[in-house]
């Protein structure tokens, strides 16, 4: 398999929350009045910026993927080092 930029599961965890809070600073900035409301471009940076956040976060992935599936697999010539509960 060929090493590629991933994100652990904390830096997924980060951008989802970076995410949720510019979302959350949106919706409050929606709520102002029209004289204290910020322009109309500025709720398109901050749209673009979700926009580009979750898609570098859904491209790259998870780091650990992988191992879920891997592990399960085993090789039948290899010593495992697994004890098999004894029944009884």
């Amino acid at each position: 398999m060929a090493k590629r930029t991933a994100l652990s599961d904390n830096q997924r965890s980060l951008i989802g929350f970076v995410v949720t809070a510019i979302i959350a600073v949106v919706a409050y900035m929606a709520t102002l009045p029209d004289d204290q409301r910020p322009p109309a471009y500025v709720f398109g940076i901050m749209g673009g910026v979700v926009i580009v956040a979750q898609l570098a976060k859904d491209q790259l992935g998870v780091r650990d993927a992988t191992t879920a599936r891997v592990a399960k697999d085993t090789v039948p010539t290899l010593e495992q080092h697994r004890k098999i509960p004894e029944q009884e």
